[in-house]
């Protein structure tokens, strides 16, 4: 009977360790994806000898690859600014860097520019960075000062969103979704009931 009471404590015993660690691993398995995902990452470094404009004001290039957003509105809230615009030229910055002036056509939010520019890690032609001539909406975070109008682009890839006949399209998944929403949701009356008219009336509100 005495050995049976121990080996019921010894079983129980470990049952219970086991049983703990397995709960603990999976709360920390837990946590671990919830920091994973707000997470920020900033990337930084010094271009201030490329351009000669900017030659003495040491700008720095921040590349924010991991402060996207969970969804389209509050990609919106969490913007500094939002534009509709063309690429209109780029400049190879650094080795590393693109400058893209852009050429405004509708400041959605923050100060306005008739031109801004913006700056991506990466080589012109590289399937992250924005291609010249083409039009976009964006989703931008300050460069610099406020009332500067140099920018990144918030979230990586996932704050840009290409004009392609009145269609949008997104690189993030999570973008993607909620702009093949616009295509069955009501709320929006513009009149031609274009992808691209309901980003702009929904990022504008």
């Amino acid at each position: 009977m005495k050995r049976w009471k121990v080996s019921a404590i010894v079983f129980l015993s470990i049952f219970a360790i086991t049983s703990c660690f397995s709960y603990s691993n999976r709360e920390t398995n837990q946590q671990k994806a919830a920091n994973n995902y707000i997470t920020t990452t900033v990337y930084t470094m010094d271009v201030n000898q490329s351009l000669e404009e900017f030659a003495n004001k040491g700008i720095k290039i921040e590349a924010s690859y991991r402060d996207g957003s969970a969804s389209l509105e509050e990609m919106k809230n969490n913007s500094d600014k939002i534009i509709d615009g063309i690429v209109e030229s780029q400049v190879q910055f650094s080795p590393i860097s693109v400058e893209s002036t852009i050429s405004v056509k509708k400041n959605i939010k923050g100060n306005k520019f008739d031109k801004i520019k913006v700056y991506q890690l990466g080589t012109i032609g590289d399937s992250e960075v924005l291609q010249e001539n083409k039009k976009y909406v964006l989703c931008l975070g300050n460069q610099g000062k406020p009332n500067e109008n140099i920018y990144y682009i918030k979230g990586g890839m996932q704050g840009i969103f290409l004009i392609d006949n009145n269609n949008v399209v997104a690189y993030d998944n999570i973008m993607k979704k909620d702009i093949e929403k616009f295509d069955k949701n009501t709320v929006f009356t513009n009149d031609s009931n274009s992808q691209y008219n309901s980003l702009i009336e929904f990022l504008s509100k």
